[in-house]
């Protein structure tokens, strides 16, 4: 009998394992994919699957093939975001940071697998600042914000990042995993990442770690502009801006160093 009875027990789980191998190198998979990448029987994941679409968590390709990740996400993930205590509290610590800096301010969360924007400004010293929060998804391999959380993951989780692909978004991307490791390497000496035309071949971005209470790097808040305004000799200065602003912001959200 093929009812979602017989395995509702493990629903939420199996569903969370479906959903989880969406990424941006995994956007579209059929079922046989998606099951390669569960473990889980081609007849149970074809009924989860059914089961996600129906729901609106997944939709379906025109040829009926292939899946991606439905629009009901989004709304749902709008709604969480708008009201996570990061998103309210970083605002002000943005456009502060726009203020003084004269430049685009970013602040993305981590979650497991990529950076997901949740508040930016459009900074200038007049003060106009355009605050959104979006579901809008970049790498965390080839941003300031992904590598300045990511340097702080554990090895194993920077480890899939790789297993997953390093896509070429530009002649600067590391797509070499050593290359990458020594980077992340360095941004956890100096406590923050530089993207140098990494994803955007005209843009050049600073980001440090956000810390929630327990201490752990959840996000990354980045300065960025054009490559040839964000010279290397203003880096040192603003990233100390940058890293003041992100200890700031955890602060705010319950972290204290040892130190404290």
């Amino acid at each position: 009998m093929n009812t979602i009875a017989e395995t509702s027990g493990n629903a939420p789980e199996k569903m969370l394992r479906i959903l989880d191998c969406f990424t941006l190198s995994s956007g579209q998979l059929s079922v046989g994919d998606i099951a390669d990448m569960t473990g889980m029987p081609r007849s149970t994941t074809h009924r989860w699957v059914t089961t996600l679409r129906n729901a609106g968590l997944l939709d379906q390709d025109n040829t009926g093939d292939v899946y991606r990740l439905g629009l009901r996400l989004i709304h749902l993930g709008n709604s969480a975001l708008a009201n996570m205590d990061i998103s309210r509290d970083a605002r002000h610590v943005l456009e502060a940071l726009s203020r003084s800096t004269g430049e685009k301010s970013h602040l993305c969360v981590f979650d497991g697998n990529q950076m997901i924007f949740v508040t930016r400004t459009i900074g200038g010293r007049a003060g106009r600042f355009n605050s959104t929060t979006t579901m809008e998804s970049s790498p965390c391999y080839c941003t300031s914000v992904g590598k300045a959380v990511l340097a702080f993951q554990p090895t194993e989780t920077i480890e899939r990042i790789i297993k997953q692909g390093l896509h070429p978004y530009t002649r600067d991307t590391l797509t070499d995993p050593i290359k990458l490791r020594d980077d992340l390497a360095t941004t956890r000496k100096r406590g923050y990442a530089i993207n140098n035309g990494e994803m955007d071949a005209h843009e050049r971005c600073i980001g440090a770690p956000v810390r929630n209470a327990a201490g752990r790097v959840i996000a990354g808040l980045s300065l960025s502009s054009t490559r040839r305004k964000l010279t290397d000799d203003r880096i040192p200065d603003l990233a100390q801006l940058v890293i003041k602003h992100a200890e700031l912001l955890s602060i705010q959200l319950g972290y204290r160093s040892r130190a404290d």
